[in-house]
């Protein structure tokens, strides 16, 4: 047996493929929209996962689809459609950041906005722990299953991202006092 047709022997089959896409494709699409920004962009680069799923994914159950795979392939064709479009990833608008947080003054939520306020600014990584564990809820022990970490490692990059916002923030708010009269 030739290896494309041993290839083409474990591709989904279509309907399997349509009833993910039913299932995670509001996940995908968030995680598009966060990084690009624009909904046609983000739409697009969806439909593109779901092709390359078909095309090159060697699942032969879409339960054995991980999100992980999904959100994975989602980033590299976001960020490879930046890289076309001679582009950075947007920081996130105010009005998302108030629906992807809660105006409840909770302590995670805090975290989350301030993380997610300055996402643009952090490495690939540090991007993927955000979007699964403050966009997606996702606990430690999902996210070190997602990506094959250990929860200790997710555990020190949840606190790196905390830190890395915390400073962020703080330098931003001492770039505001800098008056144009001290320039």
């Amino acid at each position: 047996m030739s290896q494309s047709s041993s290839h083409q022997d474990k591709r989904l089959p279509k309907h399997e493929v349509a009833e993910l896409y039913r299932r995670t494709g509001v996940l995908v699409l968030r995680r598009c929209l966060l990084i690009l920004t624009e909904k046609a962009e983000a739409e697009d680069v969806l439909q593109e996962v779901f092709i390359r799923l078909m095309r090159y994914g060697t699942f032969s159950k879409a339960d054995q689809v991980p999100l992980a795979w999904l959100y994975r392939t989602a980033e590299r064709c976001c960020f490879d459609r930046l890289r076309k479009l001679n582009r950075e990833p947007a920081g996130i608008p105010e009005d998302k950041l108030q629906l992807l947080t809660s105006p409840s003054g909770d302590a995670q939520y805090q975290a989350a906005e301030l993380v997610l306020r300055f996402f643009h600014k952090l490495d690939h990584k540090l991007r993927q722990v955000a979007l699964m564990h403050y966009l997606d809820g996702l606990t430690q022990e999902q996210i070190a299953a997602e990506t094959g970490w250990s929860r200790r490692t997710v555990g020190k990059k949840i606190k790196k991202l905390r830190q890395r916002a915390q400073r962020l923030a703080h330098s931003q708010k001492e770039d505001s006092r800098v008056s144009p009269s001290t320039l």
